[in-house]
């Protein structure tokens, strides 16, 4: 499960490759850089030789650092360390994230600064997501990113979802709502304050 909401994050930031894409998502990344992006989520996809799956939640980027939250699973990270909580098993593991490594399976939000290396459109037309005509842009990576392609979809300049194939053959289809632009926070918002004693705490720093 958390190799999903570390994949439905880079669903969002990856609207956010500013350079050699669609200008809609240019102007879309022109935006979100500068504030703090928040929205709901939904999804549903498939893993080879495992039954299909599905959840939603919320998330929000600000900068290099996020949060992601989702059927019992909860993702922080300030942009130097990353908390993994599962309120369900009551564990959380705490451990380090290089910012200057693009490694964004394991910090998605880097996508955010790193974009312009990692995504190229390979081809943007008219496309059908949610029962409505929409702007579709297929992108490629162009660095290895964990993510094999991905489909995004705007109504006008507005992201709505997304189709992402990752690397080890998952299948996602991915809706946004509520998406909402606000200042942009500062890291410590994306620390979290602590654990109860009875959680389980391992902290790798």
């Amino acid at each position: 499960m958390m190799k999903l909401l570390l994949l439905t994050l880079a669903a969002l930031v990856a609207f956010m490759a500013p350079d050699r894409v669609d200008p809609v998502m240019k102007a879309f990344s022109q935006k979100a850089s500068a504030y703090c992006v928040s929205f709901e989520y939904s999804f549903s996809g498939t893993r080879q030789g495992r039954p299909a799956f599905s959840g939603s939640g919320s998330a929000e980027v600000s900068g290099d650092a996020f949060r992601v939250e989702g059927n019992g699973m909860e993702i922080s990270c300030d942009g130097t360390s990353r908390w993994v909580a599962d309120h369900m098993a009551e564990e959380v593991v705490i451990e380090p994230v290089d910012p200057q490594s693009p490694d964004f399976l394991v910090n998605p939000a880097l996508l955010v600064v790193y974009a312009s290396d990692a995504f190229e459109t390979v081809r943007t037309e008219t496309g059908v997501f949610g029962g409505r005509n929409c702007r579709r842009v297929d992108l490629k990576p162009v660095v290895d990113a964990g993510v094999k392609s991905v489909s995004m979809f705007f109504d006008g300049d507005v992201p709505v979802g997304a189709k992402i194939c990752s690397s080890d053959g998952t299948e996602m289809v991915f809706n946004i709502s509520n998406l909402a632009f606000s200042p942009l926070k500062g890291a410590t918002s994306y620390r979290p304050s602590g654990f109860p004693s009875s959680w389980v705490v391992t902290d790798l720093r």
